[in-house]
């Protein structure tokens, strides 16, 4: 299960096959073998993926879902207005309260104030010399 990056909703995402074999899926290979590895000291690494999932519901713009129904549905919109439109009005997280293209803040900490392109570390423009070694051309 995931929230949201940019739409209004929470997916219940389903493998599409068992793991083969002494194979993990990806939820148990990496997060919870980091977190063995790290200590950690939350208690949802040793339950099972579908009380994790559970439990994930309880926050605000989900209090009140239900795991089954978003795992069989696949979806659930978010518990937030329609039209939901959070910065229509302004009130941005910054000192000015506007859409800040300029960080004062950045500025501030020696960093560059405006927006700028970062090119894909495995790209073309980031790695002239691995021309040969994408499959793209």
């Amino acid at each position: 299960m995931h929230r949201s990056y940019g739409h209004l909703y929470v997916v219940g995402q389903q493998p599409g096959h068992r793991a083969a074999g002494r194979s993990a899926s990806e939820q148990r290979r990496i997060f919870r073998r980091l977190a063995a590895q790290w200590a950690s000291p939350r208690p949802a690494s040793g339950k099972p993926d579908e009380q994790i999932a559970a439990q994930g519901l309880h926050r605000t713009a989900t209090a009140g879902y239900d795991w089954n129904t978003v795992r069989e549905r696949g979806w659930w919109r978010l518990n937030v207005p329609t039209p939901y439109a959070p910065f229509a009005s302004g009130h941005f997280p910054t000192p000015s309260g506007r859409c800040e293209f300029y960080s004062e803040q950045l500025a501030a900490q020696g960093l560059e104030p405006l927006p700028d392109y970062v090119a894909p570390y495995e790209s073309r423009a980031a790695r002239p010399s691995w021309r040969g070694a994408f499959l793209w051309r």
